[in-house]
């Protein structure tokens, strides 16, 4: 014979068991199957929603569970941002210019924060940049007067100068941070960029244009001058190859340079094979028309070619 409980005593009180469709009938906030639940609570639970316990709604919303709750957020945001969040008062005590307190901005901006008001760096940024493009002629002007009139030339000097003592690789530094250091798609985002100036500047600018258009023709006659009538044209696509293969094995770009500069102050290189070297175009931009004594030392080995290179 099956015995039906139709009440059970609960912290001393008596509670009616009922079921959520019968407590939603009699408009009811709550309903109680003397069951406990997934936590392991016998507690009357929400008529509202998915049915929660109301001890863990409790639970949920005590001191702890939002303090643990919350060091969670601040460790996964820290991760994903790689800044330490602090406050404006313990940024303050620190001595530091920027904090980062993990929340966004009225604009919606999840960036640092000025001292000593709190600005978001992004729109600090932003404003500046929409103001100086609204006020062409007052920034030029304003800037004018501060490196001219202020002395502010004289400061920057002062203070790069400073700055390299302190640390002479400052440079080498801030270019592996801003430009090596950095993912892929804001790589190639800068890219895109840099190719859509170009095109740009090539429809817009004709002295541009014909500048760039004088300058390859220049260095076709030259390059046409400075090979050999004996040299087959052929033997050069190999380098030119050998170039794409590294940059494509390697992401760095490079270049077919000429070992004794072309337009050398002294000397003027031949266009010949023994006189290329495939190299990143990095070094290629830093060697520019130095001599390969002055630019690599003086135990340098040059680039060795055999007729077997050409492919």
């Amino acid at each position: 014979m099956d015995v039906v409980v139709s009440h059970v005593y609960l912290g001393g009180e008596m509670m009616e068991i009922i079921t959520k469709e019968e407590a939603r009938a009699k408009g009811l906030n709550f309903y109680f199957t003397g069951k406990p639940c997934k936590n392991g609570h016998v507690s009357p639970r929400y008529v509202n929603g998915s049915g929660v316990c109301l001890e863990c709604n409790r639970t949920a919303r005590s001191f702890e569970s939002r303090e643990k709750q919350r060091k969670e957020y601040i460790a996964k945001l820290e991760a994903e941002t790689g800044k330490k969040i602090m406050t404006r008062q313990e940024a303050e005590k620190a001595g530091l210019r920027f904090y980062f307190n993990g929340k966004p901005c009225p604009n919606g901006h999840l960036d640092e924060r000025m001292l000593p008001y709190g600005h978001c760096v992004t729109c600090h940024t932003e404003g500046c940049k929409s103001w100086r493009q609204n006020n062409r002629e007052k920034a030029l002007q304003s800037h004018y007067e501060y490196y001219h009139k202020r002395g502010g030339r004289e400061r920057h000097r002062e203070w790069r100068k400073k700055c390299f003592e302190e640390n002479p690789n400052l440079h080498r530094e801030h270019y592996q941070r801003y430009f090596v250091d950095i993912p892929e798609e804001k790589k190639e985002h800068r890219r895109e960029r840099h190719r859509q100036r170009m095109r740009q500047r090539w429809a817009e600018d004709i002295e541009h244009r014909e500048q760039r258009k004088l300058e390859a023709q220049l260095r076709r006659r030259y390059l046409k001058k400075a090979t050999p009538k004996w040299i087959d044209p052929n033997v050069f696509a190999s380098f030119y190859k050998e170039a794409a293969e590294k940059a494509r094995q390697t992401g760095v770009k490079h270049h077919v340079d000429h070992y004794y500069p072309r337009n050398g102050e002294t000397v003027s290189g031949l266009h010949v094979p023994w006189n290329l070297q495939v190299i990143p175009a990095a070094e290629n931009t830093a060697k520019s028309n130095k001599m390969p004594e002055e630019f690599y030392g003086a135990n340098h080995t040059p680039p060795i070619w055999e007729q077997s290179d050409a492919r």
